[in-house]
């Protein structure tokens, strides 16, 4: 499946419907529901969610779609997160990311949302951690906001490919740019590399943080 496939499904069912169902309020209060009964005759297609997005992830695709899920703070956490990877371009940090960017616009029948889209992550990170590792990497990622909930286990993979003085620097990019809630769902594998696949921050944490002017 294409990401233009995908989208297709989505703008025939939404077409198709005329508003009468599938419509912003309902988009806006029940997201996991809305996007579950919108690609219910497509099997091959899992609906994820998480506190600030949608998921969208095709079976036989290598992409997922990000769709952002609109809190009472009215924060663009896709967009946020699209800003973060640029800024991670800007500061040669963005082979630890996976790359979210924006795709489309739906406008259709009174419904209204963007899209974003990135690579599939191949394997989450495992929270299954040894003495051995959190004691290794106790000293470098204890005193960072970024590094709170990260698995040990992907901390001392990371660090035994490209070091803790690097590792160090990740937290630093993180921090300034109010990447929190790294934990083990959100953070993982491609070929084996470790990265970080859902960066837009999350939170009271995020809030009461100043505007960063590195990001």
């Amino acid at each position: 499946m294409t990401p233009n496939e995908l989208y297709d499904i989505l703008y025939m069912n939404i077409l198709a419907d005329g508003g009468e169902h599938y419509n912003d309020d309902y988009y806006l209060n029940n997201p996991l529901d809305f996007f579950s009964e919108l690609m219910e005759g497509c099997e091959d297609v899992e609906v994820c969610d998480g506190a600030t997005k949608i998921c969208l992830v095709p079976a036989d695709g290598d992409f997922v779609f990000k769709i952002n899920i609109v809190d009472e703070c009215y924060r663009d956490y896709c967009e946020d997160e699209a800003d973060n990877y640029t800024a991670a371009v800007s500061a040669g940090k963005d082979k630890y990311f996976l790359e979210t960017r924006y795709f489309k616009t739906l406008n259709e029948c009174g419904v209204c949302f963007a899209i974003y889209i990135q690579p599939k992550i191949e394997e989450i990170s495992s929270e299954i951690d040894s003495d051995d590792e959190k004691s290794l990497v106790k000293s470098s990622w204890y005193d960072s906001p970024a590094a709170e909930d990260m698995s040990p286990a992907w901390v001392s993979n990371f660090i035994k490919e490209y070091g803790e003085t690097e590792f160090n620097e990740l937290l630093d990019f993180c921090d300034q740019c109010h990447i929190n809630d790294l934990h083990s769902g959100n953070i993982g594998y491609v070929g084996g590399h470790p990265v970080i696949f859902d960066y837009a921050g999350y939170g009271d944490f995020i809030s009461s943080w100043e505007d960063s002017s590195e990001c």
